[in-house]
């Protein structure tokens, strides 16, 4: 037993042995963490990960709440995960400029990622895939230069995910600003889609518009992506899952959800949060009843009108 033992130690803390997996994510929480889970449950099946975001505008502020060294290794169960973080050159001073800070994240993070993935080849850990999500598809781009295979993690529904794909790919009709109440029909859904129940980056009436594009630019990239992890399961979206899989074989569909639930079997003491915890807020909701607490987020960008507002209050008051 103790050489068995020793010799799964031995390998474990062999890292030129392990498979290498590189995470590249967009620069905020709600792309971080998500991505930062399926880094963290990879790592555990003993591979080791390295996840990639920006120095700007929260590099710094991860460092202090998660106490990282950049490139350390920390274990997690059979494998390791390290971050590295990146210049992207952009001022965050003009944050309201989107399409500056895209265009200037490109630009560097292709420039970067084959710098750090040509770092650990000479370090005799070579880069087996490149991981991102779905906000910065060019990483896509470099594993194609590369010759490395890509995969994407789509962390809303493989129903959305068709949503786009029809859309990019023109397979149905959708709203559009001569024409923005029309019903969608597509055969991945059992009842025809009302104009308010499509994706809202796709509807003409959005203020958020150009994130559509950001996520179709990835809908385009599909051909160059071995696989999409989708955060769903099968039980949920088995016909929608099975249908896609036929629609663009170009991809495998890979249902690999729900990733917040398997998190929590890996090491919790690995973290991408920007700040740090709010430790009172914790000691409050510990003080209350088992689930007498209802939650409500809609992310980072959020767009509601007020009946929308009065109706959510109205269900939860009943």
């Amino acid at each position: 037993m103790a050489l068995t033992y020793l010799s799964f130690e031995k390998y474990r803390w062999n890292r030129t042995s392990l498979t290498h997996v590189m995470l590249v994510s967009f620069p905020s929480q709600g792309h971080i963490n998500p991505l930062l889970r399926l880094g963290k449950l990879i790592a555990s099946k003993g591979l080791l990960v390295t996840f990639v975001t920006t120095e700007k505008p929260f590099g710094k502020k991860m460092r202090q709440a998660n106490e990282i060294q950049d490139g350390s290794l920390k274990p997690v169960g059979l494998g390791f995960l390290r971050f590295e973080f990146f210049d992207d050159g952009f001022s965050y001073d003009d944050v309201d400029n989107a399409g500056l800070l895209l265009t200037q994240l490109e630009v560097a993070g292709k420039r970067e990622i084959k710098i750090l993935v040509k770092r650990y080849e000479e370090k005799n850990q070579p880069v087996r895939c490149l991981l991102n999500n779905a906000f910065v598809s060019w990483v896509c781009d470099v594993a194609e230069e590369l010759q490395i295979p890509s995969a994407v993690l789509w962390v809303q529904s493989c129903a959305c995910f068709a949503a786009y794909y029809y859309y990019q790919n023109q397979l149905a009709k959708f709203p559009t600003k001569t024409e923005p109440e029309i019903d969608v029909e597509v055969p991945f859904m059992p009842l025809v889609l009302k104009h308010d129940e499509i994706p809202s980056f796709l509807h003409p009436s959005s203020p958020f518009s150009s994130f559509a594009d950001i996520i179709l630019q990835q809908i385009e990239r599909l051909p160059t992506t071995s696989s999409v992890l989708i955060d769903t399961f099968e039980e949920l979206e088995r016909d929608i899952i099975d249908h896609m899989s036929q629609v663009c074989p170009e991809v495998i569909i890979n249902p690999i959800g729900p990733l917040f639930m398997m998190a929590k079997t890996t090491s919790s003491d690995i973290k991408g949060d920007i700040s740090d915890s709010a430790n009172q807020c914790m000691d409050w909701l510990d003080s209350k009843e088992p689930s007498s607490i209802v939650y409500i987020s809609f992310g980072t960008i959020v767009h509601l009108k007020q009946e929308q507002i009065y109706e959510i209050a109205h269900g939860l008051l009943n």
